[in-house]
C-alpha cells in the first residue's frame, strides 16, 4: 500500500493530537517496513517526526511558513491546502489511503481511500470553542462522517458520543486506544529543591493541575473544592500550569473571591523538567475535567505513581480503569473529600496507585500502530467506503 499521513494540524508543542502523530509514526516504522508511507508536514513541524525507515518519506509542504502566528490564517490556509493541494499529491503519489489524524473537513479525493481519527466531540458538549468556532468545528466533524472511508475513534466514549448524534450507517469504525508514552522523568543531578523553589512549593504539600486552562477542565470547581480545605491543611498550595486559554478569567476570578492569592500559584509555562519534578513531589494531579475524549495525563500519572482525581464522566472512567479517585465534576464537596483522602489515607492512595500501574498494560502504542495499519488495509481493500449521514436534529 502507499499511504499518506498529514501531520498539519500538530507541532511540538502540541499535545494530546501531537503525541498522538508522532506515537503513531514512530511505532508504524518499527512494525512495518513494507508497506510505503508519505508523511505530509511543513516548517513549524519539521523537528517533530524522526524517519528512520526507507519505506517513510517526508513531503515538506510550502506556504505554511513559521512565520504564521493567528491560528486562523494557519487554518484558512491548511483547508485551503487540504480542498486543492492533497488530491494533487494523492494523485500524483498514487496514494491508497491518506489518514488525517484529526477532525477536518473532508472531500473525496479520486481513487484515494480516507481514514479519520474524530479524538472527541468537544464543539457539541463543552463551551470549548466560542459560538463560531464551534460551530465551523461542527461542520467538520459532519464532513469528516460523511465523506470518510473509514472512522478511528480512541475511546469507547467517543464512539458512543458520534453513535448518538449520527449514523454512520456501514462506514468502516474503529476504536484503538492510543499507547502509554514515555515520561522525560527528572535526571538524579536534577536540582529538585531549587524547582520546588521557583513555583514556590514543598514536597507533598501542594496539589497540581497542568494543561491548557480551557474552561471545560473545571478548574474553578477544582479550586472551590480546594478553598473548602484549606482551613483544615493551610499550609497546602494549589500549582496551576499551562497555557491561558478561556476559561483563565474565570479562574483569575475564584482566586480573587475566595481569597487564595497566598495559596494558589499560576505559571503559564513549565519545562519538560520542572513537570517531572512537580508531578514527582506532588500530592496528587487534579484532573476533574468536564469532559475529555481519551486523557493522556491519566496514563502520564499513572506511569509515574502519581495519585490522580478524576471526574467521573466522559471517557476518564473507562480510561483510568480502578487506579483513579473518581468524583463528579460538579460536586464541590466530593472534590474537596478526594483532595482530603489524598493527603490523609496513604493507604488507600498506595492501592489507588497500585491499580493504577496494573492499568497500563491496557494501552500499547504497538497495537494502536498494528491496528491502525489494519484499518488502512481494510478499507483499501473494500471496494466502496460506508456512507454515514447525520441525524436529524443536530
Amino acid at each position: 500500500m502507499r499511504i499518506g499521513i498529514v501531520t498539519h494540524l500538530t507541532t511540538d508543542k502540541s499535545a494530546g493530537i501531537g503525541t498522538y502523530v508522532s506515537s503513531l509514526v514512530e511505532h508504524l516504522q518499527l512494525i512495518d517496513k513494507e508497506n510505503q508511507y508519505f508523511l505530509f508536514t511543513f516548517s513549524g513541524n519539521k523537528n517533530q517526526f524522526k524517519i528512520t525507515n526507507p519505506n517513510f518519506k517526508e513531503i515538506r509542504t510550502k506556504g505554511f511558513g513559521e512565520r504564521i502566528k493567528r491560528r486562523n490564517v494557519f487554518r484558512l490556509k491548511y483547508y485551503l491546502w487540504s480542498k486543492f493541494v492533497l488530491p494533487r499529491w494523492c494523485k500524483r503519489l498514487e496514494l491508497d489511503v491518506v489518514h488525517i489524524p484529526s477532525t477536518w473537513f473532508v472531500d473525496k479525493i479520486a481513487n484515494t481511500k480516507q481514514v479519520i481519527t474524530i479524538h472527541d466531540l468537544a464543539e457539541f458538549y463543552t463551551n470549548r470553542y466560542s459560538a463560531l468556532l464551534g460551530n465551523v468545528k461542527k461542520r467538520m466533524v459532519d464532513s469528516a462522517i460523511r465523506e470518510s472511508d473509514a472512522l478511528i475513534t480512541v475511546s469507547n466514549f467517543s464512539a458512543s458520543e458520534i453513535n448518538g448524534i449520527y449514523n454512520t450507517g456501514n462506514k468502516s469504525r474503529k476504536v484503538i486506544y492510543n499507547g502509554l508514552t514515555e515520561n522525560n522523568i527528572a535526571h538524579e543531578d536534577t536540582d529538585v529543591k531549587k524547582v520546588l523553589q521557583k513555583f514556590n512549593v514543598s514536597p507533598k504539600k501542594y496539589f497540581v493541575f497542568i494543561g491548557t486552562m480551557q474552561k471545560h477542565k473545571n478548574v474553578p470547581n477544582m479550586l472551590r473544592a480546594f478553598h473548602s480545605i484549606v482551613p483544615d491543611f493551610p499550609d497546602v498550595k494549589f500549582l496551576i500550569a499551562g497555557r491561558l486559554d478561556n476559561g483563565y478569567d474565570e479562574i483569575k476570578n475564584v482566586i480573587d473571591d475566595l481569597g487564595l492569592q497566598e495559596n494558589v500559584i499560576i505559571s503559564n509555562y513549565v519545562s519538560s523538567v520542572e513537570k517531572a519534578v512537580l508531578l514527582q513531589n506532588t500530592i496528587a494531579f487534579a484532573f476533574v475535567s468536564q469532559y475529555e475524549g481519551f486523557g493522556f495525563p491519566v496514563l502520564e500519572m499513572q506511569s509515574m505513581r502519581v495519585p490522580v482525581i478524576i471526574s467521573d464522566g466522559s471517557s476518564l472512567p473507562e480510561i483510568a480503569g480502578s487506579g483513579a479517585l473518581s468524583v463528579p465534576y460538579a460536586n464541590i464537596e466530593e472534590i474537596a473529600n478526594a483532595m482530603k483522602r489524598c493527603i490523609n489515607d496513604g493507604e488507600f492512595v498506595a492501592a489507588v496507585t497500585d491499580a493504577g500501574t496494573k492499568n497500563l498494560s491496557r494501552f500499547s502504542w504497538f497495537d494502536a500502530a498494528e491496528q491502525t495499519l489494519q484499518v488502512y488495509s481494510d478499507v483499501v481493500h473494500t471496494k466502496t467506503g460506508g456512507q454515514g449521514y447525520p441525524k436529524k436534529n443536530t
